[in-house]
C-alpha cells in the first residue's frame, strides 16, 4: 500500500484508494457521466452548461485543497452563469460552513429551498450544517500520518476524528484514506458507489472511484476503463490530467506480460514518445514469446505422455518457432518420430538436440543409443502394431505384440509397444509393469522413462520415481524438476502451518511453473489462508495466455468454482474444446450457470429472496442449483426457506455424488447453527445424520478431501449440539458429549473449542484457555483458535498472553474476522471503547463483504431492539437516574446482528448524552418536622472520553421541599426549634422578625454537581441547592480496584447531604427567634469487598461517619452490611431474569438526633438497627420496552434512646417547659419496599421512562414517583 500512499503527499484530492469490482449499474452510470471528446456540442446553452460543470469541478478541487478563497471565487463564477445551479449552491453553502459563516450557509440553504432545488442537494447541505466542527489539529495529524504512507494508522485517525461519519465535503478525503487500507477498501468503494448514484456527474468522485479500482488486479480492468473515459472526455483539464496520470501509473503497476501488450499499445497511440512504456511493450512482447514457447514445449510433453502425438508435434514446433535451438523441443520431436517408428527422422532430431545444448546432450545420447538398438532390430511388424494402436484396433495389436516378442532381439520393442497399448486402454498397472521391464532390459527410450516417472508421480510414489531416474542414468532436467516439485507438494500436505505450507507450494510452482495442477494447489492454499485474490492471480497467469492447455483451463475452472466465481468458471468452460468436456466438467458448467442465475437475481435487493424461491421451484435433477440457492437464502437469513430448498433438492436429485451429500450435510449444519425451535432443530439433526450415513454407505474408501470434509462436519455437528446443551444450562451433558468425542477424535478442532466455550460459560476461563492452548499445539496459526485464545486469556486476566496472542493473530491473519474480533476484545478489556468501535466497524466490513444479511444494511442500526438501557441505576441526589446504553447479547443473534448490536451500543455509549428526571417523594411524619415532600428535576449532561467508564458529567437540579403546616399538629408545636422555651401559643401562628413572616413549610433551590469517572476511580463535587436556608459543599471519592478477576475492593469517602427531613436536608429557621439551624452533612468512609460471578454475587462491608450541621449536635455512625444475590430464573429467549438473595444491614448512631428542636438534626438515628431482608428483582426487555420490578421484604428491629430537646449545652435545656426529653422508642416487625420502572425507546436517540415505589423502614414510610428521559445527542 505504500506505493499507493505516496500520492497523498501530493494532493489530498487525489488520494489513492483500494479497488473494488464495481456493480454493473454503477459502471453503466459511470459510462454516461461525461461526454467523449468526439461528441463535442455546439449549442450555446450546452456550452454554458459545460462551463458551469467545469467551474463546479474546479471549486470542488479547491475545496478539497482547503483553498476556500479560490473555491468561493470559482463557485461564484458558476452562479453568475446559472444562479440556481444545485451543485454550485451546495458548494457555496459548504464553503461558507467551512469558513465559519454559518449564517451565510443557512441563507444559501433557504435560497435552495425557495428555488425548488432537489431535496437530494438540500439534504446534503443540511448534513453539512449539522456536521460537527472538525478539529483542525487532529485533521492535520491524520493527514500527516497518511502522507508518510502509514495508511492503516491514518484511517484509524480519520475514523476517530469523524466517528465513521465524515462531513459531506470531506467524504472523498476520508474514503480515499480508508480505501487505501486492506480492511477499509470495501467500505470506501461501497460508499462511493452510493454517492455516485446520488451525484452521477461528480467527476472528482468518478476519478477517485476508478482510481480505487486500479489498485486490485481483479478490478483493475474496470478502473482502467473508467480512467480512460475520463482522460478522453471533454471535461475539466485538471480531471483529464489526473486521469491520464492515474492511467499511466496503472500501466506501471501492471505486470510485464503478454496480456499487458494491448494496454501498452493503446497508451502509446496517445503518447508515442513515452519511452518507458515503449520499453515495457518490447519487454512484454519478448516475455510473451518466451512464455508461449515454454508453454508449447510443456504441452508437447504432456500430449506425448498421453499419446496425443499430433498435438505434441504442434507444441514442439511452436516452441521451435521462437528458438530453433530448443534442445528439449527437438528431442521431443525425436521421441514422437521414434514412437511412430520413423527411425531416421528420430535420429536426426536427437542429433540436433545434442548439438543445440551440450549440457543436456547426455540424455539425448542415451535416447539415440536406444533408438539405434531399435533400428538394428527394425521389424515391419512394429510399424504395423503402431498403426493398429493408433487406429484403436487393440485386439489386433495385442496379438501382433505377442508375435513380435517371439522374434529374436525384439523383446524390448515388444515391451514398449505393449506399454503403449496398456496406456491407451487405461491399464495403468500393466503399463507400469511393461515400462519397468523395458527399462530393465537396458532400454534408453526417453519416452518410456518419462511415462513411467509420470505414472509414479501421479501415485505419489516419489522415492520410486527418483530411483528410476538414478538407475536409468538419464538426468532429464524436466523430470528431475517434476520430482522435486512433487516432493515440495508432499511436504506441504503434511505441514500444519499455513505460511510454511504456502512457501513450500511456491517452491513447487517455481520448480514446475507450467504445471497447472501444482498451481491449483498453491491457489487453493492461498484462498484457505484468506488470500483468495492472490490465489486468483496465480491461476490467472496459467489461463491468460492466448492458447492455454486443457490442463490449465481445467485447473482454473476448479479454482474458480471453489471460490464460487461462477463468471470466471463459465468463461473458462466455454474455452474448453467440446470433446474435452467430461461429465464432471458438464456438472461444473451447470453449477456455474446456476450461480450466474442466482447472482442476477441478487442484483435486485428488494425482491432477491422471492426471486431465489421462484428459481428453486424449477426442476433440479442434479442438486447443484438447490445447494447454491439454499446457501444464498441462508445469507439472506431465510433459514426456513433454505431448509425447504434443501429438502426439495434432495428429493428431486436423481443421483447425488458423495461430495454433494457432504455439501447437503454442511448446509444443514449451518442451519443447525442458526436460532430455531427445538422441533425444527431435531429434524435438521436427523437430516445431517442421514446425509452422513448415506455418504458412508455410498463410499467405501473416501478421498483425502472427502474424509477431511466428513470429519469436519461431524466435528461441527458435535460442537453445535454441545453448545445447545450449554445454552440450556446442561453444562454437564455438554462436557460429557465433548470429552467422549474428543477422546476418539483428538484432532476435532470445533469440539475442543466448544469445550473451551463450556468452561468459559462455567466461569472457568483458565481451563478454557488451557483447552485453546492444546488446540494451538496442532493449529498454531489458525485464526479462529488464536481468536478464542485471545478471548479466554482476556477473561482470565492474563493480559500479557492476550497481547502476545493478539499480535501473533494480526501477523498470521491481518484480514481475518477473528483478528479484528480479538482486537475489539482486547480494546474492551482495556475499556477503550473508541478503539473497540474502530475494530468492530472493521469486523462488520469483513462480515458483510460477502454476506447478504439484513443486519448488514445501514438502516439496521435504527432497529429499536438494538438499544437496551441500563435500568438498574439508583436515584442520586443532584444527579438523578441515568439511562445509558448497555452491552447485551442474545443467543439467537447471527454474527452480523451481534456485531451490529455492539456497534450501536458503542456509538451510543460514546455519544454525548442528556438525562433528565422529574422526581417526587413523599415521606410520612409530622408537618414542618418529619413529614417531607420533595420535587426535584435533575438534568445531567454526560460527555464520554474514550469510554463510558471514563466520562465527565455536569448536573443541575432544581429542588423544592414541602413539609406541611405545623398548625395541623398543635400537640407537637413545642418540638420545633426553641418553641419548648416559650408558650405553645407563640409557635402556633405566623411570627414576624427582621426577615418578615417565618415559614418552615417550603424550601427551594438549585443544586449543582460535577462528576468525573475513570474506570475504578470516581469523584464528584457540588453543592446542596442554592436557595436553601443552609447551603453546603458536598462531594466524594470512590476507588474500586479489582483485587482478582472476581473480587473488588470498594473504598469510598466524602461528604453527603442527609435528606431525611426538611431540617436535615435544607435547614430551617427557628419560629421563635428566626435563627437558622440544620442542614446536616455526613462525612463518611466506607469499605466493601464484592465477589462477582455471572450467576451470583457476595458482598460485605463496613463504614464510619461523622454527622454535623449548623447549630446541630454532632453525631457518629457505624454501619455493617452483607448479602448474597443469585439468578433464580432466566429466559434468554424472552430476555427476562429473576434474581433473589438475602441482605443483612446493621447501623448504630452514638445519639438519637431524630428530633426537630434547636440543636437536633431531624434524621433517623437509632442506637441500634438491624434488618434481614429477602430481595426479589424481575427485569426484562422486549422490542422497545425495558422494565424492572424490585421488591424486598423481611424483619427489622431498632431502638432509640431519649434525647434532650436542647443538646448543645447552650443553657436552653433548663428553660424547656414541660417534657424535656423525647424520642425513646423500640420496635420490631415487618419492613420492605417495592419499586417498578419501565422505559420505552421512542426513537433511536430518545427513550422515556416512569417509576413508582413505596418503602417502609424504621419509623417512617415513603412513596416515590419519577419520570425519566434520556437523549443521545450524536444519534445515527
Amino acid at each position: 500500500m505504500l506505493k499507493h500512499a505516496q500520492s497523498f503527499a501530493l494532493c489530498v484530492g487525489a488520494l489513492t484508494v483500494a479497488p473494488y469490482v464495481p456493480h454493473l449499474s454503477v459502471l453503466a452510470l459511470a459510462q454516461t457521466a461525461y461526454t467523449p471528446i468526439a461528441a463535442k456540442v455546439s449549442d450555446p446553452s450546452q456550452k454554458q452548461a459545460g462551463l458551469v460543470s467545469r467551474f463546479v469541478s474546479e471549486a470542488k478541487y479547491w475545496l478539497s485543497q482547503q483553498q476556500f478563497e479560490h473555491a468561493l471565487d470559482t463557485v461564484e463564477r458558476a452562479l453568475n452563469i446559472e444562479p440556481h445551479n444545485p451543485q454550485a449552491l451546495l458548494l457555496l453553502g459548504t464553503i461558507q460552513k467551512r469558513q465559519g459563516d454559518i449564517t451565510g450557509a443557512e441563507k444559501t440553504l433557504s435560497l435552495m429551498q425557495a428555488a425548488g432545488v432537489s431535496s437530494t442537494y438540500t439534504q446534503q447541505l443540511h448534513d453539512v450544517l449539522d456536521a460537527p466542527t472538525v478539529n483542525q489539529d487532529k485533521l492535520a495529524q491524520a493527514r500527516a500520518i497518511a502522507a508518510t504512507g502509514k495508511m492503516l494508522q491514518a484511517s484509524m485517525a480519520y475514523k476517530a476524528l469523524f466517528a465513521g461519519k465524515p462531513p459531506p465535503d470531506m467524504a472523498l478525503e476520508y474514503y480515499s484514506v480508508l480505501g487505501s487500507t486492506i480492511l477499509g477498501y470495501q467500505e470506501a468503494v461501497t460508499k462511493l458507489q452510493g454517492m455516485l448514484q446520488h451525484d452521477p456527474k461528480n467527476l472528482d468522485m468518478h476519478l477517485l472511484y476508478n482510481r480505487i479500482l486500479t489498485y486490485r488486479e481483479t478490478s483493475r480492468p474496470a478502473g482502467l476503463e473508467g480512467l480512460k473515459r475520463l482522460a478522453l472526455s471533454d471535461i475539466s483539464p485538471r480531471i483529464r490530467q489526473q486521469a491520464y496520470a492515474a492511467w499511466r501509473q496503472t500501466l506501471l503497476w501492471e505486470a510485464i506480460r503478454g496480456s499487458s501488450i494491448p494496454l501498452y499499445y493503446e497508451w502509446l497511440s496517445q503518447h508515442p514518445k513515452d519511452t518507458e512504456i515503449a520499453d515495457r511493450l518490447e519487454k512484454a512482447r519478448e516475455v510473451q514469446k518466451r512464455f508461449d514457447a515454454d508453454n508449447s514445449r510443456v504441452d508437447g510433453y504432456s500430449f506425448l505422455n498421453t499419446g496425443r502425438l499430433d498435438d505434441a508435434t504442434e507444441g514442439f514446433q511452436n516452441a521451435l518457432s521462437y528458438n530453433d535451438k530448443d534442445a528439449a523441443a527437438l528431442g521431443g520431436l525425436g521421441l514422437i518420430a521414434e514412437r511412430q517408428h520413423n527411425w531416421h527422422q528420430a535420429e536426426n532430431y536427437f542429433q540436433q538436440a545434442m548439438a543445440a545444448d551440450p549440457a543436456t546432450a547426455n540424455q539425448w545420447q542415451g535416447a539415440l543409443v536406444g533408438l539405434k538398438k531399435s533400428m538394428a532390430g527394425n521389424n515391419p511388424l512394429s510399424a504395423q502394431i503402431a498403426r493398429s494402436i493408433m487406429a484403436h484396433r487393440y485386439d489386433e495389436a495385442r496379438q501382433n505384440i505377442a508375435r513380435l516378442a517371439q522374434q529374436s532381439g525384439q523383446q524390448e520393442n515388444a515391451l514398449l509397444l505393449r506399454a503403449q497399448l496398456e496406456m491407451r486402454e487405461g491399464h495403468r498397472a500393466e503399463a507400469e509393469e511393461a515400462y519397468r521391464a523395458a527399462l530393465a532390459h537396458g532400454s534408453h527410450n526417453t519416452g518410456a522413462l518419462v511415462t513411467l516417472v509420470t505414472l509414479l508421480l501421479q501415485d505419489n510414489r516419489l522415492e520410486e520415481a527418483e530411483d528410476i531416474l538414478w538407475q536409468s542414468g538419464n538426468r532429464h532436467p524436466d523430470l528431475m524438476a517434476r520430482v522435486q516439485s512433487a516432493r515440495f507438494v508432499q511436504q506441504a500436505e503434511q505441514e500444519t502451518n499455513a505460511d510454511e505450507r504456502i512457501a513450500l507450494l511456491r517452491q513447487a510452482v517455481a520448480a514446475t511453473s507450467q504445471d497447472a495442477w501444482v498451481r491449483l494447489k498453491l491457489a487453493q492454499a492461498l484462498a484457505a489462508n484468506n488470500q483468495a485474490v492472490e490465489g486468483q492471480a496465480v491461476m490467472q497467469e496459467a489461463v491468460s495466455r492466448p492458447r492455454p492447455s486443457q490442463e490449465a483451463l481445467a485447473a482454473g475452472i476448479i479454482y474458480a468454482d471453489g471460490q464460487n466465481d461462477f463468471a470466471t468458471s463459465a468463461a473458462l468452460l466455454k474455452r474448453m474444446p467440446r470433446t474435452a468436456l467430461s461429465p464432471d466438467m458438464h456438472q461444473l458448467l451447470e453449477r456455474a450457470n446456476a450461480g450466474l442465475d442466482i447472482s442476477a437475481i441478487e442484483q435486485n435487493d428488494t425482491h432477491a429472496v422471492a426471486g431465489l424461491k421462484a428459481l428453486a421451484r424449477k426442476p433440479d435433477t442434479s442438486g447443484y442449483r438447490s445447494l447454491l440457492i439454499a446457501d444464498a437464502l441462508i445469507k439472506h437469513d431465510d433459514i426456513a426457506g433454505a431448509y425447504t430448498v434443501l429438502q426439495q433438492g434432495q428429493a428431486q436429485a436423481q443421483a447425488l455424488s458423495p461430495s454433494q451429500r457432504l455439501n447437503f450435510a454442511g448446509l444443514y449444519l449451518r442451519i443447525l447453527a442458526m436460532p430455531g425451535k427445538a422441533g425444527f432443530h431435531k429434524r435438521v439433526r436427523q437430516d445431517i445424520a442421514r446425509c452422513l450415513n448415506d455418504f458412508d454407505a455410498q463410499v467405501t474408501t473416501p478421498t483425502t478431501e472427502e474424509a477431511e470434509a466428513r470429519s469436519k462436519i461431524e466435528d461441527g455437528f458435535v460442537a453445535i449440539q454441545a453448545d445447545n446443551f450449554a445454552r440450556q444450562g446442561l453444562s454437564k451433558d455438554a462436557r460429557f458429549t465433548l470429552e467422549h468425542f474428543i477422546a476418539t477424535h483428538p484432532d476435532a478442532l470445533e469440539s475442543r473449542l466448544a469445550l473451551s466455550r463450556v468452561y468459559a460459560a462455567q466461569d472457568m476461563p483458565e481451563r478454557a484457555l488451557a483447552e485453546d492452548l492444546k488446540v494451538l499445539q496442532t493449529k498454531p496459526d489458525n485464526p479462529r483458535v488464536l481468536g478464542a485464545a485471545v478471548h479466554d486469556a482476556t477473561m482470565a486476566d492474563n493480559t500479557s498472553m492476550a497481547d502476545s496472542l493478539s499480535q501473533r493473530l494480526q501477523t498470521v491473519a491481518p484480514n481475518a474476522r477473528e483478528t479484528w474480533q480479538a482486537i475489539a476484545e482486547s480494546a474492551s478489556a482495556r475499556d477503550d471503547m473508541r478503539a473497540q468501535q474502530v475494530a468492530v466497524q472493521h469486523l462488520q466490513t469483513l462480515q458483510c463483504a460477502d454476506n447478504e444479511s439484513d443486519a448488514c444494511e445501514v438502516s439496521d442500526v435504527l432497529r429499536p431492539d438494538y438499544r437496551w438501557p441500563v435500568i438498574e441505576g439508583s436515584y442520586k441526589e443532584q444527579q438523578g437516574v441515568l439511562l445509558p446504553s448497555s452491552a447485551h447479547y442474545l443467543p439467537e443473534d447471527s454474527a452480523e446482528e451481534a456485531t451490529q448490536r455492539n456497534i450501536v451500543h458503542l456509538h451510543d455509549a460514546l455519544s454525548t448524552q442528556l438525562d433528565g428526571n422529574i422526581f417526587i417523594r413523599s415521606r410520612s411524619g409530622v408537618a414542618e418536622m418529619s413529614r417531607l415532600t420533595e420535587l426535584a428535576d435533575p438534568v445531567t449532561l454526560s460527555v464520554p472520553f474514550e469510554s463510558w467508564n471514563h466520562r465527565i458529567s455536569f448536573s443541575i437540579s432544581p429542588t423544592f421541599l414541602f413539609s406541611g403546616n405545623l398548625s395541623s399538629h398543635p400537640d407537637s408545636d413545642h418540638q420545633l426549634g426553641k418553641c419548648a422555651t416559650v408558650s405553645s401559643v407563640f409557635c402556633q401562628g405566623p411570627i414576624q422578625d427582621a426577615h418578615g413572616k417565618i415559614s418552615n413549610q417550603f424550601a427551594g433551590g438549585i443544586g449543582l454537581n460535577v462528576n468525573y469517572v475513570n474506570r475504578w476511580f470516581s469523584a464528584d463535587v457540588g453543592s446542596t441547592p442554592l436557595g436553601f436556608p443552609i447551603v453546603n459543599i458536598v462531594g466524594g471519592l470512590e476507588f474500586a480496584p479489582h483485587l482478582t478477576r472476581n473480587l473488588v475492593l470498594r473504598m469510598s469517602g466524602g461528604r453527603r447531604m442527609v435528606t431525611d427531613s426538611e431540617l436535615s436536608y435544607a435547614g430551617q429557621r427557628d419560629p421563635v427567634y428566626g435563627h437558622k439551624w440544620g442542614g446536616v452533612t455526613r462525612d463518611y468512609g466506607h469499605g466493601m469487598l464484592e465477589w462477582g460471578h455471572p450467576l451470583w454475587s457476595l458482598y460485605a462491608g463496613a463504614g464510619f461517619a461523622y454527622l454535623d450541621g449548623t447549630h446541630v449536635v454532632s453525631n457518629t455512625e457505624l454501619d455493617v452490611e452483607a448479602g448474597v444475590n443469585a439468578i433464580a430464573w432466566q429466559d434468554k429467549e424472552k430476555r427476562q431474569t429473576v434474581r433473589t438473595g438475602l441482605d443483612f444491614s446493621y447501623y448504630d448512631y452514638h445519639r438519637n438526633s431524630y428530633l426537630f428542636s434547636w440543636g437536633q438534626g431531624g434524621y433517623f438515628s437509632p442506637q441500634g438497627y438491624y434488618a434481614i431482608m429477602v430481595p426479589v428483582t424481575w427485569q426484562g426487555h422486549y422490542d422497545r420496552w425495558t422494565w424492572l420490578l424490585r421488591g424486598e421484604g423481611g424483619f427489622q428491629h431498632y431502638h432509640s434512646d431519649a434525647a434532650d430537646y436542647f443538646p448543645l449545652n447552650d443553657g436552653l435545656q433548663p428553660q424547656a417547659q414541660g417534657i424535656k426529653t423525647e424520642g425513646a422508642q423500640s420496635a420490631s416487625g415487618a419492613a420492605g419496599n417495592v419499586m417498578g420502572r419501565i422505559v420505552y425507546q421512542i426513537t433511536p436517540s430518545l427513550r422515556l421512562g416512569a417509576q413508582i415505589g413505596y418503602s417502609r423502614a424504621g419509623s417512617w414510610s415513603e412513596v416515590t414517583g419519577m419520570l425519566l428521559a434520556h437523549y443521545t445527542l450524536d444519534g445515527f
